[in-house]
């Protein structure tokens, strides 16, 4: 299996970003806000930053179970609140040797 062009950006945008935050974790965040009309919200953080500003528009909670996959990440934690489907969170370590 290899990386879509998505993925890949996405890979290299969490690399760019624990380097320069000197951080091996991303945490990956949805919330719902609500009301209409808007909808499920995410983002990935990087010590506590939002490092998602830049990722493609089109990126999915799915992008990032590819890259669990092929050993890019690796899952460390989930949080699921009991009461909010739609509120979780997912650490993640990063892992920086993966060639590409």
């Amino acid at each position: 299996m290899q990386l879509s062009p998505i993925q890949l950006e996405l890979f290299k945008h969490i690399l760019k970003a624990s380097e320069s935050l000197q951080s091996d974790q991303v945490v990956y965040v949805s919330e719902y806000l609500g009301h209409l009309p808007f909808g499920v919200y995410h983002w990935l953080e990087c010590a506590g930053v939002n490092i998602s500003n830049h990722f493609p528009s089109d990126w999915q909670k799915a992008d990032l179970i590819a890259l669990e996959g092929l050993g890019c990440l690796v899952m460390l934690e989930t949080w699921q609140n009991p009461d909010d489907q739609f509120d979780t969170k997912i650490t993640y370590k990063v892992c920086l040797e993966v060639a590409l």
